[in-house]
């Protein structure tokens, strides 16, 4: 994580380094759980108070996430520790994006919390797959 400011923003970019490209999708994809637990870790590190620095976007980009915060103040400071910094977070990955490692799937009736009530039938891969904790 490195830290840039000017006089009304500050920028704080994110860069993710996977031991494969592949793995990428697995922190950059809300629907696994290796995006939020990086959202939690990336959040000790924002450089925004709520109060002099205030938070305003977040973009995605290949393996770069950008956060952006306005400055209330020109001469709004930002603590050392979040100029520079470095930290690892690790993700299960789940072995498929079928309804066995899906949070909607129910074991015991083998039904689609999400689908169930529409009365459409469970797919073996579904695009709101949302991975089990």
């Amino acid at each position: 994580m490195e830290t840039m400011t000017t006089d009304l923003e500050v920028f704080q970019n994110f860069r993710l380094v996977t031991s494969d490209v592949r793995f990428l999708r697995y922190f950059t994809d809300d629907k696994f759980l290796g995006f939020h637990i990086l959202e939690d870790a990336m959040s000790e590190f924002y450089a925004g108070d709520g109060e002099k620095i205030l938070y305003r976007d977040k973009i995605y980009f290949n393996n770069l996430i950008t956060v952006i915060f306005d400055k209330v103040e020109k001469d709004a400071e930002i603590s050392n520790k979040y100029l520079e910094a470095q930290f690892n977070v690790k993700a299960p990955i789940p072995q498929g994006l079928g309804c066995k490692f899906c949070s909607y799937y129910k074991k015991q009736n083998r039904t689609c919390s999400y689908y169930g009530e529409m009365g459409i039938t469970i797919r073996k891969n579904c695009a709101d797959f949302k991975q089990k904790r």
